[in-house]
């Protein structure tokens, strides 16, 4: 669940962190995560990661703003 500024301001003072530390922090390990649970990632080097990470995200933020 995306957390609101004041949250990840308050995360990353918690964590002796910026926001922007916390933030690729929290990124880093989320993509960590997306290796483990997805098979389309294998093998990807991680330009080839980024790039269709990226893509995915455009695709899904796409449908969630048609739906809207």
């Amino acid at each position: 669940m995306l957390m609101s500024e004041d949250e990840v301001r308050q995360q990353a003072r918690k964590a002796g962190m910026t926001p922007r530390e916390y933030c690729l922090r929290e990124i880093s390990e989320w993509k960590e995560m997306l290796h483990t649970v997805s098979d389309d990632y294998g093998g990807l080097d991680d330009d080839e990661f980024d790039e269709l990470v990226e893509k995915e995200i455009d695709s899904f933020r796409a449908e969630q703003e048609s739906e809207d």
